[in-house]
């Protein structure tokens, strides 16, 4: 039932996105308020053939018809337009800034960007806007990743927890036996990387691998899945004042939890195939969720029952006995209203309108990022898939979801991320890890003002 439902939407949202290009085509005409209207423009960072822009677009369409009023009680209409890429969406931000071009009332932000967004005046606090019921009901990694001195600059329709994915036909519990392992991984019991290390090491044949997902995205992708690594220990990857890298990042724990991926190293996959998790050509996997919805909609969707879905292992701190706490890594695309907009207020309600509990929804089941509030997980109405099997395992890490750190200097702390996650992807012996960090976190830190 779930693959029918997943596909169904997919088609929909195609086709609306197919019939919608004329939105994105459109002058500056239909950007002009009327006495009965107020117009709000909305850059996003997809394209509405995609299936992420064709949600965008069927939410334009039902909010429009929905007639949502300002406060002085005209009709609030959004005019989206599409940017096709981040790329492009923030190159296009630049130039409109510079030149005082039209500025978008509503725009598409990334998590880790939304500092800078603020700092550089290109989003406005929205606070006032939402209710304390509304804003409850939001994740709190929601909230945390888009709060800037007790003010919220964002909100997000998307989450993406990260896990650990298996392969069940591989990872069996005979072999968690020989492993010393009594059983899968669970928030509340978690395994340490040596665990894992162990029941890799006793997976017979060429199965015995763990895509680790380097590299993956790019360098926002190493700080997104490895972030975590950090935090779960306690350690820090900045100087929360200073945004500095040196005495945080260098630290003896957070190197000892960068240390630990060296456990595993050499069962990594090396091979490029996205299904390598369905196809057994690995047991394991580290991903964000949207692997559950590329599965389902790959030709190997009979397949998913097969996969589980865990907690990212601990680490063990340098006392040699402690476990590090249960991090999940998370943060995706949000949505902020401009300092530049008209009406703040009409702008504010397409934001909430575009990350609702229904929104976040039409998102998990167009291209898998998980709903963003709670009551999309509570009560006799929620969604089936998050009921059973792996949805439902990686539904249950949004609890131990941890943002990112809040900062204007993240793609800094993503070039750093880079160079230490290459250091232990090409180096089978990690006893210089310590200095190696060292002198990432220094070079990085002079750009770090």
């Amino acid at each position: 039932m779930k693959f029918l439902k997943k596909a169904a939407f997919l088609t929909t949202a195609a086709i609306m996105a197919g019939s919608a290009i004329s939105i994105a085509a459109c002058g500056d005409s239909d950007l002009e308020d009327t006495a009965d209207t107020k117009k709000v423009l909305m850059w996003i960072n997809k394209t509405l053939e995609q299936a992420e822009g064709g949600v965008y677009k069927s939410l334009a369409e039902s909010f429009n018809a929905a007639d949502f009023k300002t406060q002085d009680g005209r009709h609030i209409e959004v005019v989206l337009r599409s940017q096709t890429d981040a790329e492009t969406l923030q190159s296009t931000l630049q130039t409109a800034k510079a030149s005082g071009n039209r500025f978008p009332d509503v725009l598409a932000v990334d998590a880790p960007k939304i500092a800078k967004y603020q700092k550089d005046g290109w989003i406005r606090d929205i606070s006032d806007y939402l209710t304390a019921e509304e804003k409850a009901d939001y994740m709190d990694s929601v909230i945390k990743q888009a709060t800037i001195d007790g003010k919220l600059y964002a909100l997000s329709a998307m989450e993406t927890p990260t896990a650990l994915y298996y392969n069940k036909e591989i990872v069996t519990q005979e072999v968690l036996t020989r492993a010393g392992v009594s059983s899968y991984a669970t928030p509340q019991n978690p395994w340490t990387w040596d665990e894992l290390a162990a029941v890799l090491g006793q997976i017979n044949g060429n199965a015995a691998k763990i895509d680790m997902t380097y590299g993956f995205g790019g360098n926002a992708g190493n700080f997104y899945f490895y972030a975590p690594l950090v935090d779960s220990v306690g350690a820090r990857v900045c100087d929360p004042a200073t945004g500095k890298l040196t005495g945080n990042l260098d630290s003896a724990e957070s190197v000892n939890a960068f240390a630990s991926l060296g456990k595993v190293n050499r069962y990594r996959y090396s091979g490029s195939s996205q299904y390598a998790l369905v196809t057994g050509e690995a047991a394991f996997v580290i991903h964000g969720p949207w692997l559950l919805n590329n599965i389902v909609a790959s030709q190997y969707s009979s397949q998913l029952d097969n996969i589980g879905a865990m907690p990212m292992p601990v680490v063990v701190k340098t006392d040699g006995t402690t476990r590090g706490k249960v991090v999940s890594g998370c943060g995706s695309w949000c949505l902020g209203v401009s300092p530049d907009t008209k009406d703040a207020y009409a702008s504010a309600q397409v934001v909430k309108y575009f990350t609702s509990a229904e929104a976040s929804m039409k998102y998990f089941e167009a291209i898998g990022t998980f709903p963003t509030h709670k009551s999309a997980y509570e009560g006799e109405d929620v969604n089936e898939d998050l009921q059973t099997g792996a949805y439902k395992e990686v539904s249950e890490l949004m609890a131990y979801a941890s943002p990112r750190p809040v900062s204007v200097y993240t793609g800094e702390y993503e070039l750093a991320f880079k160079d230490i996650i290459d250091y232990i992807r090409t180096n089978t012996d990690l006893s210089g890890i310590q200095s190696k960090i060292s002198s990432i976190s220094s070079t990085h830190d002079t750009y770090i003002r």
